[in-house]
Parts: C-alpha cells; structure tokens; sequence
C-alpha cells in the first residue's frame, strides 16, 4: 500500500471501496468520461468497484485526490506501469475543474512514480480539444512528442498529442 501525498490544498491517497460511490458521481458525468480513455459511460458502480481493485495491482497506482480541508473526494490521480515507463491518467469531477487541482496532484504525483524502482521517464496523452490537460501537462514539464488520428468512442476520429517527461 502506497503512503498518502500532500499539497496545501490535496491529499492523495489510496481509493477504497468507499470511495466508489462517489468516484460513479464524478466520472460518470459524460463531459468528464468522454474526456478520458478508460472510464465507460455510462459509469456504473461495479465499474468503479473494479478500477478501485485495480490499485492493487503491480501494473498500476492510482490515488483518491482529496481536499485537504475536508476530505472530500475531488478526482483520481494514477499511473500505469510498462517495463521503466509509467503513463500518467487523471480526471476531476466538473466541479473542480479550471481550479488549477489536476496540475498541484500531479506535481507530487510525478516524483513519487519515478523515484519507484526502474522508472525512468512518464508517458501522456490528452485528446487535442482538452487544452486544459495541455496546460497541466505543460506546466508539469512534459513535452509533445507526436500526434495521432485515433479512434474514440462513438465519435469517430479524433487527434490524440502525446506527451514524454524525462527527469533531467
């Protein structure tokens, strides 16, 4: 089990099986979902049940981002692992978003995953019409490393950026 993190204004920590019926609250909204490439819509509970099991697994960490002054679930954090590369994920449910929470979570969250054992660089993508993600991603010193037309969803093409970060 991973230590919780800790920002001026998060926690991150651990999700539990408590924490799945607010996880469906928040990434169950659709402007939330269809920004991501793993959460389904629509979010069910067995389905947050499964990504909260998920954390468990050596292929993968995912961390609850609460706030700090009450605890309140907020979004998730996390990376999945790939020989000495990790991919970094996030999302916040709409309340929370362009309140600079996602770029202050990973802050933190990056360092930790590479001073794991192995981890070398930290991969990430974001779909070209979700400049915020570019903006966090930007700010956290990751660098486009190409462009690709993707399928996504029901919605057909779209591009997707991908990004590297490499500790100098």
């Amino acid at each position: 089990m991973h230590a919780p993190l800790h920002t001026l204004r998060l926690v991150l920590r651990p999700l539990t099986e408590d924490d799945a019926g607010m996880v469906v609250q928040l990434a169950g909204e659709w402007q939330v979902a269809s920004k991501t490439g793993r959460i389904p819509y629509p979010y069910e509970l067995e389905m947050a049940l499964d990504f909260i099991r998920a954390q468990h697994s050596e292929r993968e960490v995912i961390f609850a981002v609460c706030r700090q002054a009450d605890g309140a679930l907020m979004g998730c954090v996390g990376a999945s692992f790939d020989a000495d590369s990790a991919e970094l994920g996030y999302w916040f449910g709409l309340a929370y978003w362009g309140q600079g929470f996602a770029t202050e979570a990973a802050q933190v969250f990056v360092p930790y995953i590479l001073s794991l054992p192995t981890m070398t660089q930290m991969t990430s993508s974001h779909l070209l019409s979700n400049l915020a993600s570019g903006r966090v991603l930007a700010k956290l010193g990751f660098i486009e490393s190409e462009r690709e037309t993707v399928n996504w969803r029901n919605e057909g093409q779209v591009e997707l950026v991908k990004y590297l970060y490499r500790p100098a």
